[in-house]
């Protein structure tokens, strides 16, 4: 599930949430503006109070995160997958790779022997590539213990 969070409930253990959305619904990260906060987590870290209990408006009922999400770790893989998607994603790395493919055929596997805007493609693709290892690395080495406040802040990830 996809929930917004006010950026700075997050130092709590159990922040209200103020939006929810199915995996499968497309949204912005963005999209419930600035000090708002999006973050994946299995729906079992959803918890919902009673419309009579404190925080209710309307009649609804207050949602929250459960104590213990962070322990979770999915939520860390889903915003690498995130930020990869957004970044490089899997069409545009298939297309990468199928230039590289291209380049070695055309050009022989000595790379130093490649015309230089072949040469300068490479290096940028290869500059994605490495990207979403870093990306990738930092959502797989990440503990409980180290996750930052904000999980979704730039400062979590390493920068392009």
């Amino acid at each position: 599930m996809k929930v917004f969070v006010r950026t700075a409930s997050l130092q709590s253990d159990d922040p209200d949430i103020i939006a929810v959305y199915g995996p499968a619904v497309e949204i912005e990260p963005d999209a419930h503006g600035p000090g708002v906060s999006m973050i994946d987590v299995p729906p079992k870290f959803v918890a919902s109070e009673p419309p009579h209990g404190g925080g209710a408006v309307m009649g609804m009922p207050r949602l929250k995160l459960k104590s213990g999400w962070r322990s979770s770790g999915n939520f860390m893989r889903a915003e690498a997958q995130r930020r990869i998607g957004e970044s490089f994603g899997e069409v545009d790395q298939i297309a990468a790779l199928r230039e590289l493919l291209e380049m070695v055929i055309s050009y022989g596997h000595d790379e130093s022997q490649w015309p230089s805007a072949a040469q300068e493609r490479r290096a940028k693709i290869s500059k994605e590539f490495k990207y979403v290892e870093n990306v990738d690395a930092r959502a797989r080495s990440i503990s409980a213990s180290e996750v930052a406040i904000n999980p979704a802040s730039d400062s979590s990830w390493p920068q392009k």
